[in-house]
């Protein structure tokens, strides 16, 4: 005796978008509201040793590379901030670029569990939570519209 599957396969694929989704949107909106724990991060001093702008697959990217001191160790970062910065815009790159010029002093926030993980700006990044919880919206939606047409 056999047990036969209650879902197609259709719907199956339907339902992981739709969790995807809802996953998706819940990640936003917690990024959103919350504190970044970055913030919480050592604070250290550091100094900028490359700021220039690149460009590839029609994206612009500011490239910063800055150097602290961590526990006695010299170690090299390259993030400017939790979730990575780039824009189909020359400004938006010219602006950290700008912002971060080669030999500048900064402030490094550096992970204490993982010392090599290191940002410079730590705070809240509200257009990328705003993305994720309408990336969510967009695969629950499609998850949700392709249950209920698939299961019709």
């Amino acid at each position: 005796m056999s047990v036969a599957w209650p879902w197609t396969a259709g719907e199956v694929i339907a339902m992981v978008f739709a969790c995807f989704g809802v996953y998706f949107f819940f990640h936003g909106m917690l990024r959103f509201f919350r504190r970044n724990p970055e913030e919480l991060w050592h604070r250290v001093p550091g100094k900028v040793v490359t700021s220039e702008i690149d460009f590839s697959d029609e994206i612009y990217r500011a490239k910063v590379r800055y150097v602290y001191q961590f526990q006695g160790v010299t170690r090299e970062g390259k993030r400017l901030a939790p979730i990575e910065s780039w824009s189909s815009f020359r400004s938006t790159a010219a602006h950290f670029v700008n912002k971060y010029p080669v030999g500048q002093d900064v402030s490094a926030y550096v992970n204490p569990s993982n010392p090599s993980c290191s940002v410079l700006e730590p705070q809240q990044q509200p257009i990328a939570a705003i993305t994720e919880m309408l990336m969510g919206i967009a695969v629950g939606a499609s998850g949700c519209l392709a249950w209920l047409t698939g299961s019709g």
